[in-house]
C-alpha cells in the first residue's frame, strides 16, 4: 500500500466552492508481467503479447472524507475505493486501451 502521488490529500470540491480532504492509502500494483514478440510472414510481420500488472477481484469501500467544510454538499463527503484486490497479470482490451476490470476509485 502506497500514498498515490498527486492525491495526498485527497481534495473534492463541490458547486459552492466547499472542499472535504482526506490522506488516503490506495493498493497499486507492480511487478513484472510476461511480454513477446516474433516475428510473422503475413503483414504486419509480428505478432505481440503484452500484459500488464492489474488489481482483479476485491470489494469497493465506501470512505467518509474526515475533514470537511462546514455546508460541503454530502455528495462530496464520500469516496469509493477499491480494496482487497489482487495483482494479476492481464492483456490490454486494444479496442478500448482499458487495462482495469476494476478502477481504483468508483
Amino acid at each position: 500500500m502506497i500514498r498515490a502521488p498527486g492525491m495526498n490529500p485527497l481534495i473534492r470540491t463541490d458547486k459552492n466552492g466547499k472542499t472535504c480532504r482526506i490522506n488516503l492509502t490506495i493498493p497499486v500494483c507492480r511487478g513484472f508481467c510476461p511480454t513477446y514478440e516474433y516475428g510473422t510472414h503475413e503483414f504486419p510481420h509480428r505478432s505481440q503479447k503484452s500484459e500488464v500488472c492489474v488489481p482483479e477481484g476485491g470489494k469497493f469501500e465506501k470512505i467518509t472524507l474526515t475533514e470537511c467544510d462546514d455546508d460541503a454538499d454530502p455528495v462530496i463527503r464520500t469516496v469509493t475505493v477499491l480494496r482487497g484486490a489482487k495483482c494479476v497479470c492481464k492483456t490490454c482490451d486494444k479496442t478500448l486501451m482499458n487495462c482495469m476490470k476494476n478502477s481504483l476509485f468508483n
